[in-house]
């Protein structure tokens, strides 16, 4: 991240940030220099030092673990879940900062996230037109990228007919008692920070 970047788009993998990142590129009529994709707590605590616009994903822990496991299947359950609780205790501190969105409506919503994120710093960035040919767009520039990168189709960030398979066959590998202690933890701490409890 720069103090120049225009925006810090970050959240635990697997929340959105492909998605996001690919329809704010679209919908802009010039390209915008966005830090993202690091997947750690510092760049959304340095954006709140630095007063630089910053956007959080986060997506229901259940959720965004399973998905991680699909993509790095030498993962473990309790590391992933872990991880997500790590990385959104840490931005807690910020949390006056940035703009929470979360990945139901990053995922069919996304040009309001982008009208809460002007409205939050006076910022001019162009609303996503959440249409179906302009998400089209978005997969086809996420499979471009995963195919430049010699990703797999479990690998690609958006939704497959074969991780949608798998999803059960993974979601077991959440079922052991030190799993389910942590998926509480970071379930309440998921309510807490979207306001659902």
């Amino acid at each position: 991240m720069r103090r120049k970047s225009a925006l810090v788009l970050e959240g635990f993998p697997r929340s959105g940030n492909s998605f996001a990142l690919r329809a704010i590129q679209l919908s802009q009529p010039e390209r915008l220099r966005i830090a993202h994709h690091l997947h750690v707590p510092a760049q959304i605590l340095r954006a709140a030092e630095w007063r630089v616009p910053a956007l959080v994903l986060i997506r229901r822990p259940a959720d965004a673990t399973i998905s991680s496991l699909q993509r790095v299947p030498w993962l473990s359950a309790e590391e992933a879940l872990a991880h997500w609780l790590w990385f959104y205790e840490s931005i807690a501190p910020a949390k006056d900062w940035y703009v929470l969105a979360p990945f139901d409506v990053v995922t069919t919503r996304f040009g309001e996230v982008i009208a809460k994120v002007n409205a939050r710093y006076g910022t001019q960035f162009t609303p996503f037109e959440h249409t179906p040919e302009n998400v089209e767009k978005v997969f086809q520039r996420i499979d471009q990228r995963a195919k430049a990168k010699g990703r797999s189709a479990h690998e690609v960030s958006r939704p497959t007919a074969e991780r949608e398979a798998r999803r059960a066959e993974v979601a077991r590998r959440l079922e052991s008692a030190k799993c389910r202690e942590l998926l509480a933890s970071c379930d309440a701490l998921y309510d807490r920070l979207t306001g659902t409890v």
